[in-house]
């Protein structure tokens, strides 16, 4: 049986390891198909058996992708870098479902072309994790943080990438106070001009623990100035001017934890 199979590929993984990825690599057709053989020689020719195995045969695209999710678990949980295409290759024809494993190996093998598989991957749900809706553990969070390790020394182009909004800011929360600094002026204006709430208060708690003062208040009067201004950006930004500069980080720093 497949829990066979699957039990002893974990289980003596060495031996068994090119066997496991070849059927990876053919998306485990013939694993499927000489299972479905060895089935109907074991129940024989009755009605009850061609339709037992007709049932499996239509199921055999959901059966292989769960196949492809268990051979998946096993070679990330002994990484190794000869792995790295065959996984892309498999993630970018959506052969297999994601889980928040991937993202550790994407961390350990994977480089700059993988940022936007990354950020693709963290707008799914581990099914392996369910919550409270049945929806699985939502994996943007381990996407920003695969995704913010990867590209963190081209910090300032990581930034500039087109994105989901909530996984920018997720991303941008990651960041040091001298990464921060690196944005500029205009990089930062544009982030606190976004329609979204949630990156737009990332970037102004952010830039409020880690511009400094007077940078803090030349770029909430370049907001205000504008043809346009949100109040959040406003209320998170005056922090400096209404309390010390002390203070003001302090109250960001708070904000950022809840």
């Amino acid at each position: 049986s497949e829990f066979a199979y699957f039990a002893l590929a974990a289980k003596e993984f060495e031996k068994r390891a090119a066997e496991l990825r070849e059927n990876f690599d053919d998306r485990f057709v013939s694993y499927f198909e000489n299972e479905l053989d060895l089935i109907e020689r074991s129940l024989g020719s009755s009605l009850s058996a061609k339709g037992f195995i007709e049932n499996r045969r239509e199921n055999n695209a959901l059966k292989r992708k769960n196949y492809l999710r268990t051979a998946l678990d096993i070679l990330v949980a002994r990484p190794s870098a000869e792995d790295l295409i065959r996984i892309r290759g498999a993630i970018d024809e959506d052969a297999v479902g994601i889980s928040v494993n991937d993202f550790a190996y994407f961390t350990k093998f994977g480089d700059w072309s993988d940022i936007e598989r990354l950020a693709t991957m963290g707008e799914n749900y581990d099914g392996s994790l369910r919550g409270f809706l049945g929806l699985g553990q939502s994996l943007m969070p381990t996407a920003a943080n695969a995704i913010y390790t990867i590209g963190r020394k081209n910090f300032v182009e990581l930034v500039s990438l087109s994105m989901q909004h909530n996984l920018k800011a997720k991303i941008l929360t990651h960041a040091t106070q001298t990464e921060i600094r690196s944005l500029s002026d205009e990089a930062i204006g544009q982030l606190l001009l976004a329609e979204n709430d949630g990156l737009r208060k990332a970037v102004a708690i952010m830039a409020v623990i880690s511009l400094g003062h007077r940078r803090v208040r030349k770029l909430l009067a370049a907001h205000l100035s504008g043809e346009r201004y949100y109040y959040n950006v406003i209320h998170w930004l005056d922090l400096v001017i209404a309390f010390p500069y002390e203070k003001a980080k302090a109250i960001a720093r708070r904000a950022l934890d809840k």
